[in-house]
């Protein structure tokens, strides 16, 4: 799910959302006005210790309260972190990949974590969809290169002289 943003070009995203950080790249970022901070992608690995390019397969599993969805039975942060540590890798990693990657990983140990992950793969496709914006979550605004959730938002940019194409 990225957007596509010319080249040589910027993407600023402002929300709160933390839905959007999975689209944070060299040239796409995200300003959260309630942390007041800028997200390029070394922020969102320090913050959540994931390279946003793997950002919604970790959400997927570890939840998210404000979207009411659970994740995966019996995992946090900090331990898909640690026993699943291709998703902090840089490299892109397709669902499919991941779940192959978690029953591999549950063939070779007992380890109730990636059991849990094999076992809920269906509720962790859908978590994963409803995280990556497809038809079952409301998509916000789009305006150009640029997604807003207020228009208001697109007001005060123009307003600082922003340019939006």
């Amino acid at each position: 799910n990225q957007m596509i943003v010319p080249k040589d070009s910027h993407a600023f995203i402002m929300s709160s959302d933390k839905d959007f950080l999975q689209l944070v790249s060299n040239n796409i970022h995200v300003w959260s006005p309630t942390k007041k901070k800028l997200y390029y992608e070394d922020d969102v690995y320090s913050e959540y210790g994931v390279h946003p390019k793997n950002f919604s397969i970790f959400r997927a599993l570890v939840g998210d309260n404000s979207d009411n969805i659970p994740g995966a039975p019996g995992l946090a942060a900090k331990t898909i972190i640690k026993r699943f540590p291709r998703l902090v890798e840089e490299e892109f990693m397709s669902l499919d990949d991941f779940f192959e990657y978690a029953k591999e990983l549950a063939e070779q140990s007992k380890i109730k974590v990636f059991h849990s992950v094999v076992d809920n793969e269906e509720d962790i496709r859908l978590y994963y969809k409803i995280i990556t914006f497809s038809k079952i979550k409301k998509r916000p605004p789009a305006v150009g290169g640029l997604l807003i959730n207020d228009q208001l938002c697109l007001v005060i940019l123009r307003r600082r002289h922003f340019t939006v194409w």
